[in-house]
């Protein structure tokens, strides 16, 4: 993840609402961006425990994991540049396999 997020010390939200603290525009825009990558970024961590336990319990195949992989480091790698975009459908095929049938028949092809 970044390390950015991790060291950076957010104002909590009664250090905002205060009435004698005026809240500095740039603070309040650092505080929503930051605010953001958390969120992204445990959207993505509890995704990939899911993945995990699939994983662990046999629900997924390496096939699958492979698929997702290059999504999961361009997102690591280059979350933060302005002109990111997250694909938010990485890990639909992993959680809700559609195909399960078509993915054993490809396992027995290409196994």
């Amino acid at each position: 993840m970044c390390a950015d997020v991790r060291g950076a010390s957010l104002p909590t939200s009664a250090d905002l609402a205060r009435p004698t603290r005026v809240a500095d525009p740039d603070t309040l825009e650092r505080f929503v961006t930051l605010e953001h990558w958390v969120e992204r970024h445990k959207f993505h961590m509890d995704a990939l425990e899911k993945v995990l336990r699939l994983w662990e319990n046999d629900k997924v195949h390496q096939r699958q994991i492979d698929e997702i992989r290059d999504e999961v480091e361009n997102y690591i790698a280059n979350n933060q540049d302005a002109d990111f975009y997250e694909n938010e459908h990485i890990y639909e095929d992993v959680r809700h396999p559609r195909h399960k049938l078509a993915n054993c028949f490809i396992d027995r092809l290409i196994g």
